[in-house]
């Protein structure tokens, strides 16, 4: 008898840790999904603003800052040159709010379709 209560706990137990596992997954999943959308979103900036759309990028999300905004950012490999990129949006959506190249603000060129080309 003392074993079968042995195992029902144990069996318990293990139900009880393997649902906090579940619901912690379950609360991560957003944060991942919106990080991939802000380094997708940084890319694309990237890509655009230089126009090329082949060159390869390696981009990274930051944890949001104290004012809840978002920052993602890295480099695009331009064969000759890699640029450093860095792009910011607000607190609860993808509009891109600052877009860095190496340091200087180039939201306004890229809004305007000013490129790197024109």
């Amino acid at each position: 008898m003392s074993r079968s209560l042995y195992t029902s706990a144990s069996t318990s137990r293990s139900l009880h840790i393997a649902l906090i596992a579940v619901a912690l997954l379950s609360l991560a999943s957003p944060a991942v999904a919106k990080n991939k959308e802000l380094i997708s979103s940084c890319s694309d900036a990237a890509h655009q603003y230089f126009e090329n759309f082949d060159a390869p990028t390696d981009m990274r999300a930051d944890d949001p800052r104290v004012d809840g905004t978002r920052t993602a950012g890295g480099t695009i490999d331009l064969g000759n040159y890699v640029a450093e990129i860095r792009c910011g949006f607000p607190a609860k959506e993808l509009r891109l709010t600052e877009f860095y190249v190496d340091g200087v603000d180039r939201l306004g060129d890229l809004q305007a379709g000013r490129t790197v080309n024109k």
